[in-house]
């Protein structure tokens, strides 16, 4: 396998995992009837998917927007649809600061972590 081969490789690799990004994004649950930024978080950002979903749910869904959500996803709210994401991942790093400021507490000297709470 020559230079050009490796780097002909890597170039595919990376063209592929773009388009699959891009992808994850505009045909999320949480781009519906929020296209344009979809589109925008898609082709003019860096966010991951999840960076990307979490904004877009975030976001106000356009009128129109509104009836293509309802008839797309009957039965699931726009803005609540990573509400359990979101309550999982501030559970974990609740649990973190809590470990962390036990160790702190116990007598392990250096790093202390504020305590979170929510």
């Amino acid at each position: 396998m020559g230079k050009f081969d490796v780097e002909s490789e890597a170039a595919q690799a990376a063209a592929t995992a773009t388009r699959e990004r891009m992808k994850a994004i505009i045909t999320s649950p949480e781009a519906v009837g929020r296209e344009e930024l979809a589109k925008h978080l898609a082709f003019n950002t860096d966010f991951s998917p999840l960076e990307a979903r979490l904004l877009l749910s975030k976001s106000p869904i356009s009128a129109a927007g509104a009836t293509q959500h309802a008839r797309l996803l009957p039965g699931v709210d726009a803005d609540q649809s990573l509400q359990p994401l979101e309550e999982s991942a501030s559970a974990s790093w609740k649990s973190v600061a809590e470990k962390l400021n036990d160790e702190a507490k116990a007598g392990r000297r250096g790093f202390v972590m504020p305590i979170v709470s929510h």
